[in-house]
């Protein structure tokens, strides 16, 4: 456990935490929804190697191909909104736990590479690889949940989202 690093040893109980969350049908708010995204979209950003604005644009197009690869995986799931108590109920999940660890193994790996072999990160075909593959899961992660944000928030009749305490609110 010597050359392991402090974030690793911090991410694998969280992993593992949101991985058995997945495993089970649950119900969920709008602020749990955007809370993964919000850690993928963090690591994403925190990954990317932006050197030029060509690799941004790489960035924001495997991007939207992971978002619609999130979207299509998702919209035919069986959904159920309580509109009480302002949750969407959401089956289980198998493929996020997958998800989940591929995304701990990529950045595992890019750290690894960064800082065992540290001449690797200069190549071009490294930075390419990092880019579309951040590009994408960051996307797939966004629209899986993006849709289930639209679902509970805008496709339901009388729903808003309240200024004062960022809750959603039956008008």
């Amino acid at each position: 456990m010597i050359h392991v690093p402090t974030e690793v040893i911090i991410a694998v109980p969280v992993l593992t935490y949101f991985a058995t969350n997945y495993l089970r049908p649950r119900e969920v708010t709008i602020r749990k929804l955007l809370l993964i995204p919000a850690v993928v979209l963090y690591f994403a950003v925190t990954t990317l190697p932006l050197s030029a604005a060509a690799s941004m644009a790489q960035f924001v197009v495997l991007f939207l191909v992971g978002a619609s690869f999130g979207y299509l995986n998702v919209r035919n799931k069986d959904v159920r909104i309580n509109r009480q108590r302002m949750t969407i109920g959401i089956p289980k999940e198998p493929e996020m736990v997958l998800y989940l660890v591929f995304i701990f193994l990529f950045k595992y790996a890019v750290g690894y590479s960064l800082g065992a072999h540290l001449a690797i990160s200069h190549a071009a075909y490294f930075e390419t690889v990092v880019i579309a593959f951040t590009g994408l899961l960051a996307g797939y992660c966004v629209g899986r949940h993006g849709y289930y944000t639209y679902i509970l928030a805008w496709s339901t009749k009388h729903f808003c989202i309240s200024t004062n305490n960022n809750q959603v609110s039956e008008k």
